[in-house]
């Protein structure tokens, strides 16, 4: 298992992956017809699974079909926390801000368990996951 060197204060943060790849479906692993994403952050904390993603295009725009590219961003964050289990945590970070701006989204992402962080609360990344994520039942 791979420590994290930086976290001391969080003794049981471990495993922690930038840029980790996950394929997913199909049953032949070099099947071209498999899912393929890309987690920007990945860590254990107290043996729960933690993603991250983080956006910095404008979600506001138009993406595949009817929807924006901030509810596409919640829904590959909603496949990724079905894929990593039951207690596995999400959170898409937005650089513009356009996703905590839209109450749709918003609700959605109230509603699958993802926490979004954008706006002002970028100034202070590391105190948004602490207190979303590491401090709880300390």
């Amino acid at each position: 298992m791979r420590r994290c060197s930086r976290c001391a204060q969080h003794e049981s943060l471990s495993d922690v992956a930038i840029g980790a790849r996950v394929s997913f479906g199909g049953a032949d692993l070099r099947s071209k017809a498999r899912d393929k994403n890309e987690i920007d952050v990945a860590f254990l904390y107290r043996n729960t699974l933690h993603l991250i993603e983080c956006k910095t295009a404008n979600l506001a725009q138009g993406g595949k079909g009817d929807d924006s590219k901030a509810t596409e961003a919640l829904y590959k964050m909603e496949s990724l926390l079905k894929l990593g289990g039951l207690r596995t945590r999400g959170m898409v970070v937005d650089y513009r801000g356009q996703l905590s701006s839209s109450e749709s989204d918003r609700q959605r992402a109230a509603e699958a368990g993802i926490a979004i962080v954008s706006g002002n609360q970028l100034k202070d990344l590391k105190g948004a996951i602490g207190r979303l994520w590491l401090t709880k039942g300390e």
